[in-house]
């Protein structure tokens, strides 16, 4: 294909489908969507502020959060520079006020008698971020002050009326400083805090004006959804292939299946841990390029050599592990716009019982993987939660590398970090036992890891960081060496684990 036609076929498809076109033709196993709305898109600015039910990931999230005690809970503090405190305060009220997500909180059954189920709704109470100036104050006094406001951010206040987003500023000097945000994970995912970045960006800097987004809400995205899932053919597609294929399924790795692990079914108050590893940029290129040659992706080996090294810790080798997706449905070409808690969660299971090469099995978990995305549609492991027996804090894979046009046109750095250098990072999941979320920035591979060491003892949850890492660093370094290995080769097992 030329690359005009490439072009003319890459108009209208979201970024998703764009990924799907761009790896057919590089020879994938996958099949681009024509670029036609998937369904129409509803939208009732009279109901803006009504209640509307909660999707699939919401309903698990929140039974999470009720068997444990704790609210699913993002929290971020950050240092940057040279930033107009005020400007910066105004363009976030101003995207509060546009974004009804922004100021959503819970119904709970009690008071939804319509529906005898918990709700979400927009609150009409726009608010501004809260900016403090400390630059008088003493040391002592400042850090006494900067610890008050972390543990509050750290450490949210239970119960469904906790808002979707909080947000403060405190000035530590002149060009110095602080940033506290706190994400409600029920409301919001963390790429709706990409885009609000990029957007609180976009206005700081002048480059774009508020009527140029979409003004739409995440309610009408939802009852869109809804509609969808009852009309659309490929709605049904996806939901009768999880329906063959969760049969037979071995059941979701989880915090019972590593020694020491915790096995009740009931979620207990976590522990959370967070720690950023890095690979190179120039290892990261090369690792991708062989990764490309061989009619793979880099996201894809990565993924694997994970997936091996949670099969050394755990007490099982045959297993499905949760891939998480930030699934925005393509009703309208700007819904990137709209913040809201688009995660859907797949089940993804490799069988390698007939292959004992490491190349073979990356090309393997590839397949499977991109079979299991073409049937995204169907939120199959928060379904599965919901039905049947609930399992202990699951693990998941999650994968941003396929980066959104919008931020690409950003340049290489992912818009969050506009927000500044990390301070803290936290993540209070408690549906989880360990996460890895990948991410490139600056040319960089960051590997997030989330731990809940209330649920999984900390020398497995270290052991599995280390020994990820110490494979990347191995094989980034020089990648013909994959098709050399065997399975039996790699060694990651710890000795006190075997």
């Amino acid at each position: 294909m030329t690359d005009s036609g490439l072009a003319e076929k890459r108009v209208g498809l979201t970024p998703a489908q764009k990924a799907l076109l761009e790896k057919r033709l590089k020879g994938k196993p996958t099949t681009a969507e024509r670029p036609t709305r998937p369904q129409e898109l509803i939208v009732d600015i009279n109901q803006q502020l009504s209640p509307y039910p909660l999707r699939a990931f919401q309903r698990r999230g929140l039974q999470a959060a009720q068997s444990s005690g704790q609210l699913p809970w993002f929290f971020l503090e950050s240092e940057t520079a040279e930033l107009d405190g005020d400007r910066f305060a105004d363009c976030m009220a101003t995207l509060i006020e546009r974004h009804g997500a922004l100021r959503t909180t819970l119904i709970s059954a009690e008071r939804s008698s319509s529906t005898q189920e918990p709700l979400a709704r927009a609150g009409s109470a726009f608010w501004r971020p809260v900016c403090w100036d400390l630059r008088e104050h003493s040391k002592a006094e400042t850090e006494h002050a900067l610890a008050e406001i972390r543990a509050t951010f750290r450490q949210p206040q239970q119960g469904l009326e906790q808002p979707a987003l909080s947000m403060e500023l405190v000035r530590l000097g002149e060009q110095r400083w602080r940033l506290f945000f706190g994400v409600n994970l029920l409301l919001l995912d963390l790429l709706s805090i990409e885009f609000l970045a990029l957007q609180c960006r976009q206005l700081y800097e002048g480059r774009r004006a508020l009527h140029d987004m979409a003004s739409y809400s995440f309610r009408d995205y939802v009852m869109t959804e809804l509609a969808f899932q009852n009309d659309s053919p490929a709605f049904s597609k996806a939901r009768d292939y999880w329906a063959q294929r969760l049969p037979r399924l071995p059941a979701p790795l989880n915090a019972g299946d590593f020694p020491g692990g915790e096995t009740a079914s009931g979620l207990l108050p976590g522990d959370y841990h967070y720690q950023l590893e890095r690979l190179p940029a120039s290892r990261w290129k090369a690792l991708k390029q062989w990764a490309a040659n061989q009619k793979l992706t880099g996201s894809m080996v990565v993924y694997a050599l994970y997936r091996l090294s949670l099969a050394a810790f755990s007490q099982r080798r045959d297993f499905s592990l949760e891939v998480r997706l930030f699934n925005r449905i393509g009703f309208d070409q700007r819904v990137n716009d709209v913040p809201g808690q688009y995660s859907v969660g797949l089940l993804n299971w490799i069988d390698a019982d007939s292959t004992s090469d490491l190349l073979e099995y990356c090309r393997r978990t590839e397949a499977q993987t991109w079979r299991d995305l073409d049937h995204g549609y169907f939120d199959v492991a928060s379904h599965r939660q919901l039905e049947g027996p609930v399992d202990p804090p699951t693990v998941v894979f999650t994968s941003t590398i396929s980066r959104y046009e919008e931020f690409v046109e950003e340049g290489a750095v992912p818009p969050m970090k506009w927000f500044g250098t990390s301070v803290e990072t936290l993540a209070c999941t408690p549906q989880q036992t360990l996460e890895l979320l990948i991410v490139e920035n600056a040319g960089e591979l960051e590997l997030h890891w989330f731990c809940n060491h209330t649920v999984i003892p900390p020398r497995i949850s270290t052991g599995i960081i280390e020994q990820v890492q110490s494979s990347l660093l191995r094989f980034a370094s020089d990648p013909a060496q994959i098709s050399l290995t065997k399975l039996d080769e790699l060694e990651m097992e710890p000795e006190d684990v075997r």
